[in-house]
């Protein structure tokens, strides 16, 4: 079971990961990586002994199985890295660079002083993912010289509890005395385009409440759409288990 912190006393908050998730995401990766690393054998030997066939649906799953290690590495590093402490003088930070949505393994490591907070801002960025609407939401610090700090991102329909930036960014706020601002939602495009080019300008003019219901509703239905999917498939893989090992005929006497 993981174990999410938010440890807060008289003098300040501080927001990271549990070590119950640190943990458990730590040891499902040291158990994969062994298979991972098999994996080129695996496709070599294949190939070798002249069965093409096997080797290329083993590089699929190598591709496969790789970009997924990737995004579970990611998810390592972010759940030891990642921190923000706030006191009564300063906030403390240690964050990805983000490439839209999607942690870099790259980090920022800084220290603001609350005096040189100039507001903490907060918008909706609505992302397609192989064309199902995803809804995130960001949270920024912007300080007097004209800088921007983005602290990170929330999925608005499950935020993580350990690092809640909309939260963290209002309890910022609150201790810098300082407005914090809901710009809205605007619609970011696809994750990939997000991934190299970054999100939309923070200043991008927000959708409309009409635009943002329909997107809220298509993804609704993607959801309902994609666990009605699974459930289909998981029947159709029982049932034709069960035809064959022959359950039906044993069942229903010919």
């Amino acid at each position: 079971m993981t174990k999410d912190t938010a440890k807060t006393d008289t003098v300040k908050h501080v927001y990271e990961a549990g070590e119950g998730r640190k943990t458990i995401l730590a040891f499902v990766f040291i158990v994969l990586l062994p298979f991972l690393a098999s994996l080129p054998v695996m496709i070599f030997m294949r190939g070798f002994n002249g069965l093409w066939r096997d080797a290329a649906s083993a590089i699929v799953l190598a591709i496969l199985f790789g970009v997924w290690m990737l995004f579970l590495l990611v998810n390592v590093m972010s759940s030891f890295r990642t921190r923000v402490v706030i006191d009564d003088e300063k906030v403390k930070f240690s964050v990805p660079r983000w490439r839209g949505p999607s942690p870099d393994v790259r980090y920022i490591k800084d220290t603001v002083e609350l005096k040189d907070i100039e507001a903490v801002e907060t918008r909706g960025e609505i992302y397609q993912a192989v064309n199902v609407p995803v809804m995130m939401r960001a949270t920024v610090l912007k300080l007097k010289d004209g800088r921007q700090h983005l602290l990170g991102y929330v999925n608005e329909n499950s935020p993580d509890p350990a690092l809640p930036y909309p939260e963290i960014g209002r309890v910022i706020a609150d201790r810098a005395g300082v407005p914090f601002v809901d710009k809205g939602r605007v619609d970011a495009g696809h994750h990939a385009r997000a991934m190299l080019k970054g999100p939309p300008d923070w200043d991008a003019r927000p959708l409309s409440e009409g635009a943002y219901h329909d997107y809220q509703r298509d993804n609704q239905w993607a959801m309902l759409g994609l666990a009605f999917l699974l459930f289909g498939l998981a029947g159709v893989g029982l049932f034709a288990d069960l035809y064959r090992s022959g359950w039906f005929s044993s069942v229903v006497p010919g």
